[in-house]
């Protein structure tokens, strides 16, 4: 079963992703900039999706992608950087979030979740033979079933 925490965190960090347009300048927008930053968003909800199914490589990276919240939040506190108020209120939340992933991602609950093996229909065994237990020894690959 899904943790809780999986479906909060994902819902958060899929409105937190959106606010990646809050970035761009819009007075004067560069269409490079909107592409990049759109193409960067959309691989966000790629990953946000294997994410919440439970992949764990998805899981690694959103723990990589937590690390790096803490960079960006680094030249707001110095006061180095010109980003308009949402952007900046968007980087603030991202790593207050993060802070919660860095320790929630490698709990037993998420390592759980994302270890265990997901159950699949099998493919290519007669929906008759499935529950016959010479399918399931491999004994069928052996032999021919009539």
């Amino acid at each position: 079963m899904r943790p809780k925490a999986i479906t909060v965190t994902t819902w958060l960090m899929v409105a937190l992703n959106a606010l990646g347009y809050a970035l761009i300048d819009w007075r004067r927008p560069s269409l490079v900039q909107v592409v990049e930053i759109s193409f960067l968003i959309f691989l966000g909800y790629l990953v946000l999706w294997f994410y919440w199914r439970g992949q764990n490589w998805a899981r690694v990276l959103v723990f990589l992608t937590s690390i790096l919240c803490f960079f960006n939040l680094w030249p707001l506190l110095k006061g180095r950087t010109v980003v308009n108020g949402t952007g900046k209120l968007m980087i603030y939340w991202e790593a207050a979030l993060a802070a919660f992933l860095l320790v929630w991602l490698y709990s037993k609950s998420a390592n759980r979740f994302s270890q265990t093996p997901k159950v699949t229909k099998p493919i290519g065994i007669p929906s008759s033979a499935r529950n016959d237990n010479r399918y399931l020894s491999g004994y069928a690959i052996l032999t021919r079933v009539r």
